[in-house]
């Protein structure tokens, strides 16, 4: 897998806020941003789709066939749950964070030997629950939407749900969540894909055309045209899932380069220009996003055999510790949203669905943190990343009388080696309300340069 290092123009620039001195310093956000390209191991055949949930990370496991795939569980210690059973061939999911309910679609109830499918489903508590069998989790009717494939809110009474029935036959179902019944918003689709509901409500549809070219269309919520606002109609060269970043950039999954070679993963922004920003995938498939850090993680689907690793791409403007100075690309810190002006502080409120990972009021704030090195920053044209010697993770209030931080050393350590850019897996820390921790990490390069960053956890 290769990663396209070409700095983008991710909307409108952000209010600047000059960093002095060491990288502990702010650091506002910038309008340009790199992705740092890493893979998560799951060591399961992986397929269709994806969901980030606070902590956790929900993902679809197993194989096409009766009753052979299942949605599957990781937590953030990398163990493994399964936690919805007997599916055949799941075509999207979406984890809605508000009610923790974790929605999704089958497309292969036709399937011998199946025995639910081509239907959309909810199972609620999704954090918590094991091995519920799919059969008696529907919300419509098996054979409701033989095509069902990606899904989405567009409030908390209704969902959304792609139908990629091929040329002329695909649409946009309206679920009614209350009344469990159904009706078909928007009609003349091909191989619909991807949807999302924009800030004003507009929704953006993925569809596949019967020559296989992508286009993303834009809808008023009651389902009709909306060709003369926002960022559709859009052309691309495949579409098969989408998300809508925190500026209000879509990225793309499906395309593929002019010569076939590889899949790639596109963004486009609100005047409709097209930029890629990763490629090498067979077929990039699912994709979701973390909305603390902004990290996107995507499937692959791998031929013949499916691919066992998630690919992550972690944003350079979301990350806290990045500066003006030439030592400030070595290491950042990720996993969170920077509190402005003061760009090493993570603030949250305890039980807010937005920064606190447990998404409970019980008393402590949930962060996850992670720390990238060799990080080539577009907004910092001084930046030289350089081979790491050796890197201190310490904390404070110290635990057992020692501010070692062992359980976010150890994942420090894992991407020390190496000259190219890399994001370490993210640590939990748990703050009490009232409270702040501290972090802090001093790396040293191979050729003597000290970057020292410290990151503020604090909880109310």
């Amino acid at each position: 897998m290769k990663f396209n290092k070409l700095a983008l123009a991710m909307g409108a620039l952000s209010m600047t806020i000059a960093a002095c001195g060491s990288s502990n310093a702010p650091t506002p956000e910038s309008s340009v941003t790199n992705y740092v390209y890493g893979e998560q191991a799951l060591d399961a055949p992986l397929q269709a789709d994806l969901a980030f949930a606070g902590t956790d990370l929900f993902v679809v496991t197993g194989v096409f066939g009766a009753g052979t795939e299942s949605i599957v569980r990781r937590a953030n210690d990398g163990s493994q749950s399964p936690v919805v059973t007997g599916l055949n061939s799941v075509g999207g999911m979406y984890f809605d964070a508000p009610s923790g309910t974790l929605f999704f679609s089958d497309n292969a109830g036709d399937f011998p030997g199946a025995e639910t499918g081509d239907t959309v489903y909810a199972l609620p508590n999704a954090i918590t629950a094991s091995e519920t069998s799919a059969l008696g989790l529907e919300i419509l009717p098996t054979g409701s939407i033989p095509f069902a494939a990606q899904l989405t809110l567009l409030d908390e009474n209704t969902l959304l749900v792609t139908d990629a029935a091929g040329p002329g036959l695909g649409g946009v179902v309206s679920v009614d969540l209350a009344a469990e019944t159904s009706s078909l918003l928007i009609d003349g689709l091909d191989y619909a894909a991807g949807i999302s509901v924009l800030p004003d409500g507009n929704l953006l549809v993925g569809n596949v055309d019967p020559n296989f070219v992508g286009f993303i269309l834009e809808y008023a919520p009651d389902g009709t045209p909306a060709n003369d606002s926002g960022i559709a109609p859009v052309e691309l060269s495949g579409a098969a899932d989408q998300v809508l970043d925190h500026r209000g950039n879509l990225i793309v999954t499906g395309g593929s380069t002019p010569d076939f070679s590889s899949s790639i993963v596109v963004s486009v922004d609100a005047e409709g220009a097209v930029t890629q920003i990763a490629d090498g995938f067979q077929f990039s498939l699912g994709i979701d996003m973390d909305a603390p850090s902004g990290q996107l993680g995507i499937v692959d689907s791998c031929f013949p055999d499916a691919c066992t690793s998630i690919a992550l791409l972690t944003p350079t403007n979301r990350m806290t510790g990045l500066g003006d100075q030439p030592e400030d690309c070595q290491v950042a810190f990720w996993g969170g949203t920077p509190n402005r002006p003061r760009g090493n502080v993570w603030r949250c409120k305890d039980g807010d669905i937005a920064c606190d990972r447990d998404q409970q009021r019980n008393g402590v704030c949930t962060f996850e943190v992670g720390a990238c090195l060799r990080v080539s920053d577009p907004s910092n044209t001084s930046c030289m990343p350089e081979p790491t010697e050796a890197a201190t993770v310490t904390r404070s209030p110290q635990i057992n009388g020692n501010d070692g931080f062992p359980a976010m050393q150890s994942r420090v350590d894992e991407i020390l080696s190496g000259d190219q850019a890399a994001c370490s897996a993210s640590t939990v820390i748990e703050v009490a309300r009232g409270k702040e921790v501290q972090v802090d990490i001093e790396v040293l390069t191979v050729d003597g340069t000290i970057d020292e960053d410290r990151l503020n956890l604090r909880c109310r």
